[in-house]
């Protein structure tokens, strides 16, 4: 029995191996005896068809000389860039350059059916708005709600990790880690707004971290929504750890334009606190009180003391006045005010005269234009509207849009919120020494076109030009006080 089994074994060996050879060999000799029948066909026909060698070589021939003619067109392309760059005066290259404005989304909701998203341009912005306004006044409550519900934990989780600073006791649960900050905002791709519209809040965190490392860390991650409003997590280049996009005071340091000693003093003009010539800010406006009485408004941080305006001759700054009132505090709304108005005694006395209500180029643009204050704060309807201003560094008009109506952020440790943002997508907008110039937007009073102020701008997003933090004019008002005539204000 077992010779026989060794027979069988054995010969189902040596049977084995040809099988298995002849089932390799078979696709070759197929493979092989076609191209042979093809080349004997070519060779018998006599015609003038192009061998496989030929025909590759060729088409090699006709991909590099597509590609010579892309680069030579690409290179035409940069050049003009360039040239057009020089032209607009060293405008930087569009954000959007080389990317997609069409995409997938990766969910749909009631307010996106469809899961595609375009990046779409202001105008778009406002004409959505428009036809959407109820929707997303809807959208904008909700998205408030869940700003305050997030807002309360993420206050009680900072009050439990510093009440056990120190303890080896656990930390609170949920735990979001360091996040530095938050704001209500329309959905953004690439940094542009994108269609259909819908309001989210943007948290800051000062590392984005995987989810392996948030479980070693104990970090739980954030909700995707809140009360039916998504959340976006963005990471924040941040020194300190604290509530949204960390600020610098937007106070200059440095060389900029500066007036002739005998020239009357307006809006757009480099101030600063006497003795601090170097930490200079803007000269906001002029304004009038109802006993016909002018002073100078700025930011605290600019001036709190005797004011001084920079000259071009002499010493290089001019005594202005004193200080009347600064603060820097929020207001019974919750807003932050940075703000201060200066008497212009000094100046008086030389014989100087002191321009009401006036800024640099806005007035030089339509001098027929007149300038009026809100009286009440920017909502979620300023949204996308286009704004101006005109700072002592930046030496120009610049353009921006509003890009969120609450907003926070912390200097020096303290959180400074109900402040709103202005943000530029492509240039820069504001440079160290813009501080305390104010925020306008173009619109019609009476019928009339004119300019409107809505705030004053006090910090910066940190190592950005484009994005800028503005303080509500109307609280600046009421903090500091101002008596304001009633026609140059706007309900």
């Amino acid at each position: 029995m077992k010779k026989k089994a060794t027979r069988n074994s054995a010969a189902v060996k040596k049977q084995t191996p040809p099988k298995k050879q002849a089932a390799k060999k078979t696709p070759k000799k197929k493979a092989a005896k076609k191209k042979a029948a093809k080349k004997g066909t070519a060779k018998k026909s006599g015609t003038r068809k192009k061998t496989p060698k030929k025909a590759v070589k060729e088409k090699a021939t006709l991909r590099k000389t597509v590609a010579q003619k892309d680069s030579a067109k690409a290179a035409v392309t940069k050049k003009a860039a360039k040239k057009t760059s020089k032209d607009q005066g060293g405008a930087d290259q569009h954000p959007l350059q080389g990317k997609s404005t069409v995409f997938a989304s990766t969910r749909t909701n009631e307010w996106q059916p469809f899961p595609l998203l375009r990046i779409i341009e202001s105008d778009e912005l406002l004409k959505e708005k428009s036809a959407r306004k109820d929707e997303l006044d809807a959208q904008y409550k909700k998205a408030e709600k869940a700003y305050e519900l997030l807002s309360k934990e993420l206050k009680k989780q900072k009050r439990e990790m510093s009440k056990n600073k120190g303890k080896s006791r656990t930390q609170p649960k949920p735990y979001y880690g360091e996040v530095t900050g938050m704001e209500i905002g329309f959905r953004t791709k690439y940094g542009q707004f994108v269609s259909p519209l819908q309001y989210v809040i943007t948290v800051n965190v000062s590392q984005k971290k995987s989810e392996g490392d948030l479980k070693k860390r104990k970090i739980d991650p954030l909700p995707a929504s809140i009360n039916e409003t998504p959340i976006k997590v963005l990471e924040g280049s941040f020194e300190k750890a604290a509530p949204i996009d960390q600020g610098n005071l937007a106070i200059g340091l440095g060389s900029v334009s500066t007036p002739a000693r005998e020239d009357p003093i307006f809006g757009g003009q480099p101030v600063a606190e006497r003795g601090h010539i170097d930490n200079f800010g803007t000269l906001g406006f002029v304004f009038q009180t109802i006993d016909e009485k002018k002073y100078g408004l700025t930011n605290t941080h600019v001036t709190s003391k005797n004011t001084v305006r920079l000259i071009s001759s002499g010493t290089g700054s001019q005594e202005v006045g004193n200080v009347g009132l600064a603060v820097e505090k929020h207001s019974s709304l919750g807003r932050y005010v940075d703000a201060s108005y200066f008497s212009l005694e000094h100046l008086e006395v030389e014989g100087i005269d002191a321009l009401p209500y006036q800024i640099q180029d806005i007035n030089r643009e339509d001098p027929s234009l007149e300038v009026f204050i809100s009286s009440k704060h920017v909502d979620n309807h300023f949204e996308g509207i286009s704004v101006y201003k005109y700072g002592a560094r930046s030496g120009k008009l610049k353009e921006g849009l509003i890009t969120s109506a609450f907003a926070e952020v912390e200097i020096d440790g303290d959180p400074k919120k109900g402040v709103f943002k202005v943000k530029n997508f492509s240039n820069t907008f504001l440079q160290p020494g813009d501080s305390g110039s104010l925020i306008l937007m173009k619109t019609e009073i009476d019928t009339k076109p004119a300019w409107l102020v809505l705030g004053i701008l006090f910090a910066q997003l940190k190592d950005n030009d484009r994005v800028a933090y503005v303080c509500h004019i109307s609280e600046v008002i009421k903090l500091l006080k101002l008596e304001i005539p009633e026609r140059k204000l706007v309900p």
